[in-house]
Order: structure tokens, then sequence, then C-alpha cells
């Protein structure tokens, strides 16, 4: 079985492939999509929640329709619940209407002859913030080693670590290096943001995959958030379950165009923060404590605060001009 992975996906609208990517899409069996927003009508979010995402299905099913390969949706993330208990019951029921198959902890895959089981796996530390159970979910918690199997055909997804920072803190490489015990191949993603790959053993490790399509969004009091540059690229893990072997490819996403491409660019940002990953325990805290305060100095920015909250205040000042 060939399978390939994705990055974080906020398909708020329907989304185009370059006829590149679908070939590289096309060569595989499944197309594996962390999906960041829920398949609901419901219109009360959470309080709790400065921004919630949702997602037409309608969307979901324009993606598939430009593949052969069959897409699966990974649910195991800190959006899930953004429309609460009911939003989340609603998602499954019209996923599975429109005949997805999708990962909430565990899906077994038969195919071909072999049989692969997927495991996904979050958490409720601070960074992440997944609601790790409900009246329709249990997730598995990335901490909890009690939830550990063993045997090979073996694949876990991760949504771990912290948003927009380009190296993994020690305590996901250390959660990594137990997990790689357990899996043939462990897949990451929820920092919107490519991180490196690092091998522990037999198991290859891709921390993030960065973002294979995130819509920007508005957040509930009126503000815009603006992803940096690099939020726009992102690398896609395809692995065969019978070889064990992973290939990498770097994709690219044009919010304008509403189309995803291959993108070499992304791939060598990929290939860069890998030999970050070569570093002792100490360097490679000092490069996570640098990604961390650019990011905060990004958002600090004059230019980009003026850019989140011009569309919330335009109305309101050409109001006032007009007065005056």
């Amino acid at each position: 079985m060939k399978f390939l992975f994705s990055g974080d996906a906020f398909l708020a609208e329907k989304i185009n492939l370059s006829e590149s990517l679908l070939e590289t899409i096309n060569s595989n069996d499944f197309l594996v999509v962390n999906l960041e927003g829920v398949v609901t009508d419901a219109k009360e979010s959470r309080a709790d929640k400065a921004s919630s995402f949702k997602v037409d299905i309608e969307n979901v099913i324009h993606l598939q329709n430009q593949v052969n390969a069959e897409v699966i949706l990974f649910l195991c993330n800190n959006h899930m619940l953004d429309f609460g208990e009911d939003g989340l019951k609603d998602c499954i029921a019209n996923i599975q209407s429109a005949g997805f198959r999708f990962i909430v902890d565990e899906l077994v895959i038969d195919f071909d002859g072999q049989s692969v089981v997927i495991n996904g796996f979050t958490s409720d530390e601070p960074s992440v913030m997944s609601v790790m159970s409900s009246r329709y979910h249990q997730f598995l918690d990335y901490y909890d080693d009690s939830q550990l199997h063993t045997g090979s055909q073996r694949i876990a997804i991760c949504h771990w670590g912290d948003e927009y920072v380009s190296v993994p803190h020690h305590r996901i490489i250390q959660r990594a290096r137990n997990l790689s015990k357990s899996f043939d191949v462990l897949i990451g993603h929820h920092p919107h943001v490519i991180q490196g790959k690092k091998r522990f053993g037999s198991t290859d490790v891709f921390f993030s995959l960065g973002n294979f399509y995130l819509k920007g969004f508005t957040y509930k009091n009126g503000a815009i958030h603006i992803f940096p540059e690099e939020c726009y690229l992102g690398i896609l893990v395809q692995f065969d379950s019978q070889s064990k072997e992973s290939e990498v490819y770097g994709c690219a996403y044009d919010e304008r165009k509403k189309e995803v491409f291959l993108s070499e660019a992304a791939l060598k940002l990929f290939e860069e923060r890998s030999k970050y990953l070569e570093s002792d325990i100490k360097t490679t805290h000092i490069r996570w404590e640098a990604s961390y305060y650019e990011y905060l100095r990004f958002r600090r920015s004059i230019y980009v605060n003026l850019r989140s909250v011009w569309p919330k205040y335009k109305g309101l000042l050409w109001n006032y001009l007009k007065k005056i």
C-alpha cells in the first residue's frame, strides 16, 4: 500500500491541484489529509475559542473528485470540537454520508492483501489544547504509553508541537523517540510550518508537514489572521507500507488562485530543517527559542497588525471621513 500524507488543510473553499501534483498524488493508493475544520451547519461555536473553523463537505468532495487516490480524513486535532459535541457529531455523520473514511483514534485499512493500522494521537497540553474525549470521540494521547502497541504495519499521525516554530521542542523529540518503537513511520502536524525529519532505529519521524492548504481566517473580534510567508509551504510524505520506504515532495499553495502545486522551495526548506535535528539537545533548543521569538516579532510588527485590523475598521474610518 502506498500512502501520501499531507499537512494541515482548512478546506473553507474549493481548491484545485496542479497537474504535476495530481500525478504525484495518483501514484499512491491513499491521500491522508488533516482536516482542520468541522463539517457542520451549527451556528454556535465554543465561547473559549478566539476562532472557529467550519468546512463545507462539498469542498472535501471537490478534492476527492480531482484525484484517483482515496482521500482519508484525519480528525484527531484541536479544531474538531470548535462547535462543541453536536458539531463533531454532525461532522462524523456528514463525512460518513459522503463516503469518506476517517481517523479519530484508529483506522484499519485492508487493501490488496495487506492490513495497515493508522493511529491518531494528540494532547490537551497548552500548545495544542485538543479536547481529548466527549460522547462522540476518544482521542489517543501521545503522552500515554499504555495506549501503544507493538507489531508491524502500523502508522502514527501526531497532532503536536508548537505553532509557527520551525524546530520541534525537546519534549516532542522525546515523545517521538518513544513512539518510534511501536510504529513504522510517524507523521506530525499542527505547527503550520515545515519541520525536519529524524530517524530513530528504522522509523522515520516527520515532525511537521506544514500546511497543505490553510486559508486565511477571521477571528471572532473581526481581525484577520496574517500568516508568515513560510506557512504557504508544506511537504507531502509518501510511505510504502510494504518496503517501509518514504519519499518527500515539497508543495505550496496560492491563496489567490486557490491552487496547490509542487514546490522545490518547500523541499529545500525541509532538507535544511532536517539538518537542524542532527545537532545536540542544547543547540536544537537554542534554535527552537530563536524560531519562537522570530514569530513573536512577526506578530508584533506594526505592518502586520495594521493589515490584521484594517478590514475591521475601514468601514468606520470611511464613515468618519464622509462626515467631516
